[in-house]
C-alpha cells in the first residue's frame, strides 16, 4: 500500500491529486518483499514480488521480469541487483554472475525503434517518455547515421555541451568522410578513425590525432613513414614527447636518446644528473662539439649538479662561463677548495673572500681543528699564517716530549711553508723589478733619440 506523505498539514493536493497522507487509490501490491525508488525519476519504481520484478511508472507496471535478486541500486534507467543465495552459498568465492542488471522497457523499446524503425519515430518515443539516457541513446544513434540535426536536438536535451560544439564542428565540414572519422573518433573507435584518414589521404589529420590522443610512438613512426627529417617540428616534439614518457616512469637511460634527438637539454641534463653520468655533464660545460653557449642558464643548472657532488672545478667552471663569478665562488668556498676561491676573487676583485677566510680560520681554531685551520691556510697561500700555527703545534710537542718524531715532521713542514712564501715572494719582487727594468730601458732610449734628434737639428 503507498501512502502520499508529501508535503505537510495545510498543503495543497499533489500532482496526483491526493492531499497529504492519503492512501493512493488502486495501488495495493501483495506478497511484496522489497522495493527501490529510481534515484532520478520519482515516478519509477521498482518492486520485487514472489519472483517477479516490477517497474512502475506511476501506479502504472510495465511487465514483469522473472527474478529473485535482492534490489542495489535504480539509475539511468537500469536497476542493479545482486543474487544473495548464491552469494550465501559462496561465500568466499563471490562471481561477478551474481550481479545482474536490468533495464526498463522504455529503455529496451527505445534501442528496439531505433535499430528496427527509425530515428523519427525514434525521437517521438523518447518526448514521450523523456529521461536523459534516452536522449543519450538517440544523440549516439543521430551521430552514427550523420543526423546532425537530431544529434543537435539530443544533445540540447541532455545539456551536453560538448556534444553541441562536436555537432556545430562536424556542421562546417563538407566531406562526409571527415564527418564520419571525427565521429569514430568521439566514440573512441581511433583505428577505425586512422583507416578513414588514410583512405582520404589525409594522414596529416591522422598524425594530429594520434597526438592528441598522446599516442607519441604511432605519431614517430607515421612521420617517418612520410619521410620528415630531423628539422621536422613534429618529428622533435615526438622525439621530446616519447622522452617524457620515459621519464615520467624514471627510466632514465631510455629516455636520454629520445632527448638527444629532440635537442631538449633541459631534460638532457635532469637525465644525466639521474643517471650519474657526470662526465656527460662535464661534456656539456668543456666539451668543444657539445657545450652549452656562453651564459646559458642551464650552466648554472649543470653547475649545481656537479657541486652537488663534489666537482668543483667543473662546477666553477660551469659557473662561470654561465656569468655568475659569486656562485662559483661560493661553491669553492662551500666543498674546501680555498685556493681556487681566492684566485677566482682577485681576479674579479671579489674583496668579501678575505674577511670569508679570516672568519672560517677564526671558527677552526675555536673548535680546537687547527689542523683543519693549518689546511686552510696552505689552500689559501696563507703560507705564514700556515707556518705559524704547525710551529705553535710542533713546539708543545717538544714540551711535552710525547713524540718526537711529530714534532720534527711538523717543524719541516712548517720550514716547507716559510719556503713557499719566499719563493712566491721572490717571485713578485722579480717580476717588478723586470717590468721597472724594461720601463727605464724604454724612457732611456726616448731621452737618446730625442737628445739625438736635438743635437741633428742645425743651430
Amino acid at each position: 500500500t503507498m501512502f502520499n506523505l508529501e508535503g505537510g498539514k495545510g498543503r495543497e493536493e499533489n500532482d496526483m491529486g491526493l492531499p497529504p497522507g492519503e492512501m493512493v487509490q488502486g495501488f495495493e501490491r501483495r506478497d511484496a518483499w522489497d522495493m527501490l525508488w529510481a534515484e532520478d525519476n520519482p515516478e519509477l519504481i521498482a518492486m520485487m514480488e514472489k519472483s517477479r520484478m516490477y517497474v512502475f511508472r506511476g501506479t502504472s507496471p510495465e511487465e514483469p521480469v522473472l527474478s529473485s535478486c535482492y534490489l542495489c541500486k535504480f539509475k539511468d534507467l537500469t536497476i542493479n541487483s545482486v543474487l544473495m543465495d548464491e552469494i550465501m552459498a559462496f561465500p568466499e568465492s563471490p562471481d561477478l554472475d551474481f550481479m545482474v542488471d536490468f533495464e526498463t522497457k522504455s529503455l529496451r523499446d527505445t534501442r528496439d525503434i531505433i535499430a528496427k524503425v527509425g530515428l523519427a519515430d525514434a525521437t517521438q518515443f523518447v518526448e514521450d517518455n523523456a529521461h536523459p539516457r534516452l536522449w543519450g541513446l538517440l544523440s549516439e544513434a543521430a551521430l552514427e547515421r550523420l543526423d546532425l540535426m537530431t544529434a543537435e536536438k539530443a544533445f540540447v536535451k541532455t545539456g551536453d555541451y560538448q556534444g553541441i560544439q562536436l555537432v556545430k564542428r562536424l556542421s562546417q565540414y563538407g566531406d562526409k568522410n571527415k564527418q564520419r572519422a571525427e565521429v569514430e573518433v568521439y566514440f573512441k573507435r581511433f583505428d577505425e578513425a586512422e583507416r578513414i584518414y588514410r583512405d582520404i589521404d589525409r594522414l596529416d589529420l591522422a598524425v594530429d590525432m594520434r597526438a592528441k590522443l598522446g599516442d607519441w610512438f604511432t605519431v614517430k613512426d607515421m612521420l617517418l613513414a612520410q619521410g620528415a627529417g630531423d628539422d621536422d617540428s613534429m618529428l622533435t616534439n615526438a622525439h621530446r614527447s616519447l622522452g617524457d614518457y620515459y621519464f615520467d616512469r624514471q627510466l632514465w637511460g631510455k629516455a636520454l636518446p629520445w632527448y638527444q634527438k629532440a635537442n631538449a637539454v633541459t631534460k638532457l641534463v635532469d637525465c644525466l644528473y639521474n643517471l650519474e653520468d657526470y662526465d656527460g655533464l662535464v661534456d656539456l660545460v668543456s666539451h668543444p662539439d657539445k657545450q652549452l653557449p656562453e651564459h646559458s642558464p642551464l650552466l648554472l643548472s649543470v653547475g649545481d649538479k656537479l657541486a652537488s657532488v663534489g666537482l668543483a672545478e667543473q662546477a666553477v667552471e660551469a659557473f662561470v662561463r654561465g656569468g655568475d663569478v659569486k656562485q662559483a665562488i661560493d661553491c669553492c668556498v662551500l666543498l674546501n677548495q680555498w685556493d681556487q676561491a681566492i684566485t677566482l676573487a682577485e681576479q674579479h676583485d671579489f674583496p668579501q673572500i678575505e674577511g670569508l677566510l679570516t672568519k672560517y680560520a677564526s671558527h677552526l681554531l675555536e673548535d680546537g681543528r687547527r689542523m683543519e685551520a693549518i689546511e686552510l691556510y696552505r689552500k689559501a697561500g696563507r703560507h705564514p699564517l700556515a707556518a705559524k700555527h704547525l710551529a705553535e703545534i710542533a713546539h708543545e710537542c717538544v714540551k711535552t716530549r710525547a713524540n718526537p718524531m711529530r714534532a720534527r715532521r711538523l717543524f719541516v713542514l712548517a720550514a716547507l711553508e716559510v719556503e713557499k712564501f719566499r719563493a712566491k715572494t721572490l717571485n713578485v719582487q722579480v717580476g717588478a723589478n723586470t717590468a721597472t727594468a724594461v720601463g727605464g730601458k724604454t724612457v732611456a732610449g726616448k731621452t737618446v733619440a730625442g737628445g739625438g734628434a736635438r743635437c741633428a737639428t742645425p743651430t
